[in-house]
């Protein structure tokens, strides 16, 4: 749940445990709790001995404005995207009653002096708004965006190598980076595919087979599959086959590569077309998705 301000978290819900709003909420629907329409889970990080006032729907707190969370289908950890304020996005990795310190920060970085926060959770990457302030990262040379999509981590088998890589995009710039973490540190991170014109995503979604998708404000759903390592920028080709979409990017090196596949159902003419960054508006177009979610107990 958002911190539920227009801007700044005014009053500053994000490190009160007494409001919902800036929180990751675990209930149980099928329950009745406290003249409520649902039920708290026994072992939720509050429930037991809860601070005076605290709610204890509570999972977890501090979080500006989750956009996509999702768990990793083979090691049950939580993945989020929030989105910053003025500065920073960031991923997070979601644990019980984990602080993720806003407001009293932004990323790795200070909000607010008059905001009190203990025991914040650092995110395991951060990325700027603009190419200066990329300076003051820990990430300088990530790249930048205004407003993440989180995604999935990778469990298909149809690309090896991006197993275990966790995928999250930019949903103004139309960015998809992929990031490695393990042993609990960030191993890799890199672009894997430039910012698409008219082609920002804003949600991802995962078939059975553990399988990538990311819807796109150009109308179109895309599937991530393996490709072939080109030195040239990525280029969006159309054509009259039946996946016609064709966007190659690089992998962490070139040790590994993928591709961007378009469904459609017409044939399409060949148009060649050089991508670059992107930044496009919000788009009133309202789609409808399929998608098979695993069913993950929280």
């Amino acid at each position: 749940m958002g911190d539920g301000g227009l801007a700044d978290d005014p009053h500053n819900l994000g490190q009160s445990l007494n409001f919902l709003q800036g929180k990751i909420l675990r209930i149980d629907v099928n329950g009745r709790d406290y003249k409520l329409q649902y039920g708290i889970p026994k072992d939720n990080p509050f429930a037991a001995k809860p601070p005076d006032g605290c709610r204890t729907e509570i999972w977890a707190y501090g979080l500006r404005n989750v956009w996509r969370m999702s768990f990793d289908r083979e090691t049950g950890e939580l993945w989020a995207g929030d989105v910053g304020q003025r500065k920073w996005e960031e991923v997070d990795l979601i644990v019980k009653g984990g602080n993720y310190g806003w407001s009293a920060r932004e990323g790795f970085h200070l909000f607010k002096e008059n905001v009190k926060m203990t025991n914040a959770i650092d995110p395991v990457i951060e990325y700027a708004h603009t190419p200066a302030l990329a300076k003051e990262s820990r990430f300088p040379d990530h790249g930048v965006g205004l407003s993440i999509t989180g995604g999935f981590v990778y469990r298909g088998s149809k690309i090896p190598k991006l197993r275990g890589v966790y995928i999250y995009a930019d949903y103004m710039a139309g960015t998809i980076w992929g990031l490695r973490y393990e042993g609990g540190k960030l191993t890799a991170d890199e672009v894997l595919v430039k910012g698409i014109p008219r082609g920002a995503y804003p949600v991802f979604g995962q078939d059975s087979e553990g399988e990538i998708y990311a819807l796109a404000f150009d109308g179109r759903v895309y599937q991530i599959v393996e490709g072939k390592a080109e030195p040239e920028a990525a280029k969006l080709i159309r054509s009259s086959r039946v996946l016609a979409a064709d966007i190659r990017f690089h992998w962490f090196n070139a040790t590994c590569c993928a591709e961007m596949i378009q469904f459609t159902r017409s044939p399409m003419e060949t148009t060649p077309m050089t991508l670059s960054p992107s930044r496009t508006g919000r788009c009133r177009t309202r789609f409808s998705v399929m998608r098979r979610i695993q069913s993950s107990t929280v």
